[in-house]
């Protein structure tokens, strides 16, 4: 999440728009950008499960951000001429699907914070001849 976010400060500081003034200049992407930082510090906040819930989900959400702001230059991978970063987020954008299930699935944190942290029952699973067709 740290490097995507520097990665995203360090396009919008070199950057130009059309007109000749930086990217960063723009207030909408630096709002854009704070979104990302602040989603960067606080997946971290909880600790334990809560924070692989909250990170995963960041990853996911903020590289897809961070694509859509860099427009088509940001889906060049590294090593091609124009890459924003050196491909640096288009890596992590296709990486960041794969963060829900590292590790363990999220529905599985999911479910262990709600048995352990919330005292639901256990899920079960119903038997086959109970389940509806």
């Amino acid at each position: 999440m740290h490097r995507l976010t520097d990665a995203g400060l360090r396009w919008a500081a070199t950057a130009r728009q059309p007109g000749g003034t930086r990217v960063i200049d723009d207030p909408l992407v630096r709002e854009r950008l704070a979104r990302v930082a602040l989603d960067a510090e606080v997946s971290f906040l909880p600790g334990g499960p809560m924070s692989k819930i909250l990170s995963a989900e960041a990853l996911i959400r903020n590289t897809a951000e961070l694509m859509d702001l860099f427009g088509p230059a940001g889906a060049l991978p590294a090593g091609e001429d124009g890459a924003v970063c050196d491909g640096e987020v288009e890596s992590l954008y296709r990486i960041a699907q794969g963060t829900a299930i590292y590790g363990g699935s999220v529905e599985i944190f999911r479910n262990m914070l709600a048995e352990r942290i919330l005292g639901l029952p256990r899920a079960r699973m119903l038997p086959s001849s109970a389940r509806s067709s």
